[in-house]
């Protein structure tokens, strides 16, 4: 029972992970067409000391989603 489990949990854990970054990316960029660029890059400034790679993917998205609508 305990190894179906496990293999029920792992099975599980790459849909969640799609699920989460999908739902992150939407509301990254339902925020990011809201607010203004330099209210975006203080956030980017203030949030990059201690999460480069949060950083990294808003300035991604920012970038794909900008550049996209222009």
């Amino acid at each position: 029972m305990a190894v179906l489990v496990r293999v029920a949990v792992v099975m599980r854990v790459p849909v969640l992970m799609a699920v989460l970054v999908r739902v992150a990316v939407v509301m990254t960029v339902v925020v990011v067409m809201r607010m203004p660029v330099a209210v975006l890059l203080a956030m980017v400034m203030r949030v990059g000391v201690g999460m480069p790679m949060t950083v990294v993917m808003v300035v991604i998205v920012c970038v794909v989603s900008h550049g996209g609508r222009s």
